[in-house]
């Protein structure tokens, strides 16, 4: 008969501390999560509007920055924070120049670093910086690839 009650007990008080456990989880995920119920934060009236007049691209307007936008078309988020860079942080993408590869140099296809004895005082010098040949690294190619050591068939 004690067993019984106890087993019974012990039930009850497993599922009840479960219970607790789990009610703290919806607590603690309905405090940080950003939609409950009816009071959701949705944004349903976010329309784009175009920054730049100029429905087409001219390719010699090369200004960095674009226009101020007018009052007007500033929306402002929840909090009075706005949803939109300012002008002043935008700017026109430009293609990054192509680095053009240079073949022969130091570290590329496994070649060693040699540093020449002229440069062997600021090597040490650099050195004392953080214990890394900065010298060397700096000479090295890019492309440090290895040659293909397989043998054919």
């Amino acid at each position: 008969m004690l067993y019984g009650k106890l087993r019974i007990h012990t039930c009850r008080v497993i599922l009840i501390t479960s219970l607790v456990w789990f009610l703290v989880d919806v607590v603690v995920l309905s405090f940080y999560s950003d939609c409950i119920g009816g009071g959701c934060k949705k944004l349903d009236n976010i329309q784009a509007e175009p920054l730049v007049e100029d429905p087409i691209f001219n390719e010699k307007d090369q200004e960095d920055t674009l226009n101020e936008p007018q009052e007007g078309n500033i929306n402002n988020g929840i909090g009075g924070v706005s949803r939109t860079y300012s002008a002043k942080m935008l700017r026109r993408w430009r293609p990054a120049p192509v680095v053009p590869s240079v073949s022969g140099r130091v570290g590329e296809m496994g070649k060693p670093v040699h540093v020449p004895p002229e440069q062997e005082a600021l090597m040490k010098e650099k050195f004392k910086l953080n214990q890394f040949n900065l010298l060397a690294s700096d000479m090295i190619s890019l492309n440090r690839s290895l040659s293909d050591v397989r043998l054919e068939g």
